[in-house]
C-alpha cells in the first residue's frame, strides 16, 4: 500500500510538473506581448487537466497608478479580452492581502452573497460587458463559489471553484510562481517591442525629414501626401485617408493636399479660411496649437464633397471619394505643426497612442517643411539677385561703344568676356576734332557690383575728360 501510495504521489507530482512546464513553455514561446491573453487559457486548460474543476481562472496585474488591476480571464470555453478591475470592495481585499505577504487567500461566496456579487460585477466597465456576453452565450453565473487567490510579485491569479479544493492549494501557489516567470518574460518582450517600435518610428521620422528637405519646387509638394500615407502605414496607424493643410495667415488661405483611399495624391485645393466650418475650426485649433477632432457620417461627407464642387475646387467627387460610395463613418483628426495641420481620416477615432505617434510625425514634418520654406526664400532671393545682376550686366554692356572707329592708318578689333555677370573690364574711345583718338582699356580689381560701379564712374570721367591730350592729367 505504501509503495503504491508513493508511486501515486510521484505520478501526481510528475503530472503537476508537466502541467507547469506546459505553461512555462507556452510563455517561453511567446513572440509578442499580445499573446499574454492566450496564456490565461493555457493556465485554465492545464488546471483542468490536473482534475481540478474550476469555473474561471484569471490573472490580475497591479496598475502602476495604484487604482486597480488589469485582468485577463478565461474559462474552459475560451479566452476573453482584458479588462480593468477597480481597487474597491472584494478587489481591495484581495490586493491588501497580497500586500501583507499572504501567498494564498481563500474566499467563500455563499448563495446569499453570490447574486449580489455578480450584480455588482456587471456594473463595472469591461468586466460587466464580458459577464453579460457569457450569460448571453448560455454560460450561467455560479450560485455560490470559492475564490482561491494565489499571489506573485506583479499581482495575483484567481481560481474560482464550486467546492473546496484543499489538495489544489499548493498547485495554485506553484502556478502563481510559474506565472511570475511568464510575466517577467512578457515584460521583456514588451520592452523589446517598444524599442523596435521607437526605432521604426525614428526611421520613419528621419525619412519624412529627409524627403521633404530634398524638395525644391512647389511641384515637389505633390509628393507630400503619398509620403505621409506611406509613413502612417509603416507606423501602424489605423487610417484610410490623410492629407496636409498648409495654413497661410497672410493670405487667409489653406493649401490642402489630400489622398484618395488608395493613397494617390489629389490636386491641391486652395481654401479660404471662411470657405467652410471645417476649415475655420481647423485653423482655430491650429492657432491654439491643439488637436482638432470631428466625426462625419456619409451624409456629412457628401455635403462636404458637394461644397468643394460648388466652389469649383473639384470637378466631381469620384476621385475624391475613391469610389462611388462615401464612407459610412469618417473620423477626422487634425494634428498641429508650425505651418499647418496633419490630417488623418479613419473609420474610428484614433487611440491616444496613435495621436501621440502622429504628433511626432507632424512635428518632424514641420521641421522639414521649415527648411523647405527657407530654401524657397533663398531661391527667391537668388532669383532676385540674378535679375539685378542681369540688369547691371546689361547696363555695363550698354556703356561700351556700339561701333568701332574707322581710321586711315589703323585697324581696330575689340573683344571682352566678363568672368561673372558684372565685371570690372572696360574699353572706350573718343576722336578729337583734329582726328586723333584716345583709347581707354581698363580692368578694375575684382569683379561683381563693386568693379562694375568703378567702371561706371570711369565711363563718366572719360566722357567728360577724354578731349584732353594729356594722359597724365587725365589719370
Amino acid at each position: 500500500f505504501l509503495d503504491l501510495q508513493k508511486a501515486e504521489a510521484q505520478a501526481r507530482e510528475a503530472q503537476i510538473e508537466a502541467a507547469l512546464e506546459r505553461v512555462r513553455s507556452r510563455s517561453m514561446a511567446m513572440r509578442k506581448s499580445n499573446e499574454l491573453a492566450d496564456l490565461s487559457f493555457e493556465l485554465v486548460k492545464q488546471v483542468h487537466a490536473l482534475g481540478i474543476d474550476t469555473w474561471f481562472c484569471a490573472f490580475n496585474i497591479y496598475d502602476d497608478d495604484s487604482k486597480g488591476s488589469l485582468e485577463w480571464g478565461s474559462n474552459a470555453q475560451g479566452t476573453y479580452e482584458e479588462y480593468r478591475t477597480p481597487r474597491e470592495g472584494i478587489f481591495l481585499r484581495y490586493y491588501e492581502a497580497g500586500q501583507k505577504g499572504e501567498t494564498l487567500l481563500i474566499n467563500e461566496i455563499d448563495e446569499d452573497e453570490c447574486p449580489r456579487h455578480y450584480e455588482y460585477l456587471c456594473t463595472l466597465p469591461g468586466v460587466g460587458d464580458q459577464l453579460l456576453e457569457m450569460k448571453d452565450a448560455g454560460i450561467p453565473f455560479p450560485s455560490s463559489q470559492i475564490d482561491h487567490v494565489a499571489y506573485f510579485n506583479y499581482g495575483y491569479i484567481i481560481f474560482i471553484t464550486f467546492k473546496p479544493a484543499p489538495d489544489a492549494h499548493d498547485i495554485f501557489k506553484r502556478f502563481a510562481r510559474v506565472f511570475e516567470q511568464s510575466y517577467t518574460r512578457f515584460l521583456d518582450l514588451q520592452k523589446a517591442e517598444e524599442q523596435v517600435r521607437l526605432t521604426e518610428q525614428q526611421a520613419s521620422l528621419d525619412r519624412v525629414r529627409g524627403e521633404i528637405a530634398s524638395m525644391r519646387t512647389t511641384q515637389d509638394l505633390e509628393k507630400i501626401t503619398p509620403l505621409i500615407w506611406r509613413e502612417l502605414t509603416k507606423l501602424n496607424i489605423n487610417f484610410f485617408r490623410c492629407g496636409v493643410f498648409i495654413i497661410d495667415e497672410t493670405l487667409q488661405v489653406v493649401r490642402v493636399y489630400l489622398t484618395t483611399p488608395e493613397g494617390k495624391s489629389l490636386a491641391a485645393l486652395h481654401l479660404p479660411f471662411d470657405s467652410s466650418d471645417l476649415v475655420a475650426q481647423a485653423v482655430n485649433y491650429w492657432q491654439k496649437h491643439k488637436v482638432y477632432k470631428e466625426n462625419w457620417n456619409s451624409e456629412q461627407f457628401k455635403a462636404w464633397t458637394k461644397s468643394l464642387i460648388d466652389q469649383n475646387f473639384l470637378e466631381d467627387g469620384t476621385a475624391y471619394r475613391g469610389g462611388e460610395a462615401p464612407p459610412d463613418l469618417l473620423s477626422l483628426q487634425f494634428i498641429p505643426f508650425p505651418q499647418g495641420m496633419l490630417y488623418i481620416g479613419s473609420a474610428v477615432n484614433l487611440a491616444d497612442e496613435e495621436i501621440e505617434t502622429a504628433q511626432k510625425l507632424a512635428d518632424s514634418f514641420g521641421v522639414a517643411y521649415a527648411r523647405y520654406e527657407d530654401f524657397q526664400k533663398l531661391e527667391a532671393a537668388n532669383e532676385r539677385k540674378s535679375q539685378e545682376l542681369e540688369e547691371a550686366r546689361e547696363l555695363q554692356l550698354a556703356m561700351l561703344p556700339k561701333s568701332i572707329p574707322t581710321l586711315k592708318d589703323y585697324e581696330l578689333e575689340v573683344y571682352m568676356k566678363t568672368a561673372t555677370e558684372v565685371g570690372g573690364d572696360y574699353y572706350d574711345y573718343s576722336i578729337k576734332n583734329n582726328g586723333s583718338i584716345n583709347i581707354a582699356i581698363g580692368d578694375a580689381t575684382g569683379h561683381g557690383m563693386k568693379a562694375g560701379t568703378m567702371v561706371t564712374m570711369i565711363k563718366s570721367l572719360f566722357i567728360a575728360n577724354s578731349s584732353t591730350e594729356d594722359i597724365a592729367q587725365f589719370f
